[in-house]
């Protein structure tokens, strides 16, 4: 007991890192996991983490499995889980440091039921954090979680729905009542707990309208302490669930207005289609965020780039530079765009009318080589953008068109009313009788109208119309491109009634919010 206070002293009366590493060097072989926790608590405090030292990682880091095992040096799982939460917190993104997290989070399990609520939460947090994959651990933790949920504290709730939402773990019930009991706790949640549950709660798409509307008030309640990452996390939550709180949302759109200067490029980008996916009509707000775009263009990823062109399309924002800087950014990351991102980027050029034939052409490109990837949508929107814009590149339009067709015919084989023969007539506008007396129905019993807004009753149909893109690129190809596609856009008013939805599932690529404080 004397050695083991003697080194607990020295450490917590070391002043550097460095006095806490020469400590180690000479009596680490008579370190306790206390005295290791010791160790890594003093340096966190300091701050100025010694990554590469070799008597942390080979002294300190490496042996602690072991030390663990051997049952000598820890005689309960508290010590064991605050080494773990000290591990994730130095965050050292290295694989000799996951190696040993995943073993002492597999130790944990020995303790079963003895687990509290504290430790099963900060456990579940660092495996999120430090992406430790072991699913059977990691479950069983979940499902200990719940059978503990009463006596879980608001901190608790909040990181172990966080870590179940970073590691994609489906167990419903287990979250279910998590939030519920979130809910229940919503008074002692503060800024990022708040954030955090949202944020997981939309990356789940988990549907509970009551638990969800009293976070986002306690978030409105504490807005003041939100900084810029916690204001774009929570509306970007909000817009995914499409949760009408008006006044909730723009207390926070005026808060991220007010720390814009500290808005990287992720939140700018998610703050920006989160307000235009919501329709909130606060220029100020959204412009201040749009200027702030270009100081960060470089840092922005392929999908950044092209939320921020769509959301600034859809909120019809003129501000050239800014747009034609994100339109170039994009150009540069053209590699990394999936099929979404060209379409909507496609799109929100040729709403905007802005000319930059090199980079249009770029991602035409780029989206002729994911053309397997596309749906019906993101053809439609390409092959619009394309004939709004007069690009002559037969060979992408034709495959889109073709890609198009498919799509049709995917869809209307999974549609039992469409028999062979009616889905031509149906692909190009007429609609099958099926569709005809549904219209008719809805609208009153007037004869069917093939350019009316009306036709909608067939699920593909008519996404942006039949032949019209066709007649647009008739003259520079020879052929007829539309011929086993059903495009139409009669006019340009189309976009806003079915593009702008069309972002919705980008939610899949946000970035996570921080990890929670655990305690």
């Amino acid at each position: 007991m004397p050695v083991h206070t003697g080194i607990r002293k020295g450490i917590q009366n070391s002043t550097t890192s460095d006095k806490i590493l020469r400590i180690a060097s000479y009596r680490h072989e008579e370190f306790s996991v206390g005295d290791v926790l010791e160790a890594l608590t003093r340096i966190i405090k300091l701050g100025n983490y010694p990554f590469e030292d070799p008597v942390l990682i080979d002294m300190l880091i490496r042996p602690l499995p072991d030390r663990v095992r051997s049952g000598k040096f820890v005689s309960n799982p508290t010590v064991l889980v605050s080494v773990i939460h000290k591990l994730a917190k130095l965050k050292l993104r290295r694989s000799f440091l996951r190696e040993v997290m995943t073993e002492l989070c597999a130790l944990t399990v020995q303790y079963g039921e003895t687990l509290s609520p504290w430790s099963i939460s900060n456990v579940l947090w660092a495996m999120a954090t430090m992406k430790v994959e072991l699913p059977e651990v990691f479950e069983a933790l979940c499902h200990a979680a719940a059978a503990k949920v009463e006596g879980f504290n608001a901190q608790d709730c909040a990181n172990t729905l966080w870590a179940m939402a970073t590691m994609k773990v489906e167990l419903p019930e287990v979250f279910d009542a998590l939030c519920y009991a979130a809910a229940a706790k919503v008074e002692d949640f503060n800024a990022q707990n708040c954030v955090n549950t949202l944020w997981a709660m939309a990356t789940m798409k988990v549907e509970l309208p009551e638990v969800f509307e009293a976070l986002c008030h306690a978030a409105a309640a504490k807005v003041e302490d939100f900084n810029a990452q916690n204001c774009a996390n929570t509306l970007w939550a909000m817009a995914t669930m499409k949760v009408e709180l008006p006044e909730v949302f723009e207390a926070l759109c005026h808060a991220a207005a007010a720390k814009v200067e500290g808005f990287n490029a992720q939140e700018c980008a998610n703050t920006l289609w989160a307000m235009a996916t919501m329709k909130v009509e606060l220029p100020e707000v959204f412009e201040a965020l749009c200027y702030a775009a270009p100081a960060k263009v470089e840092d922005f990823n392929a999908q950044g780039c092209a939320n921020t062109l769509w959301a600034m399309a859809t909120m019809k924002v003129e501000l050239p530079e800014v747009f034609e800087a994100l339109c170039h950014a994009a150009a540069a990351k053209v590699e990394d765009f999936n099929a979404q991102g060209c379409a909507n980027t496609l799109w929100a050029m040729a709403t905007m009318k802005v000319e930059l034939p090199e980079v249009f052409e770029a991602l035409c490109h780029a989206a002729a080589a994911k053309v397997e990837d596309f749906n019906a949508q993101e053809c439609a929107n390409t092959l619009w953008a394309m004939a709004t814009m007069k690009v002559e590149l037969p060979e992408v339009f034709e495959a889109l068109c073709y890609a198009a067709a498919a799509q049709v015919e995917d869809n209307n084989t999974n549609n039992n009313h469409h028999h062979p023969h009616q889905r031509r007539e149906c692909l190009r506008g007429r609609s099958c009788h099926r569709c005809q007396d549904s219209i008719r129905r809805g609208s009153g019993g007037e004869d069917f109208d093939p350019h009316s807004e009306r036709r909608q009753s067939c699920e593909f149909a008519h996404p942006q119309g039949e032949w019209w893109l066709s007649s647009q690129l008739m003259g520079s190809s020879g052929k007829r491109p539309g011929d086993r596609m059903s495009v139409n856009n009669d006019n340009n008013k189309n976009n806003d009634n079915k593009n702008n939805n069309n972002n919705n599932n980008y939610n899949n690529s946000m970035l996570s919010p921080a990890a929670a404080l655990a305690q």
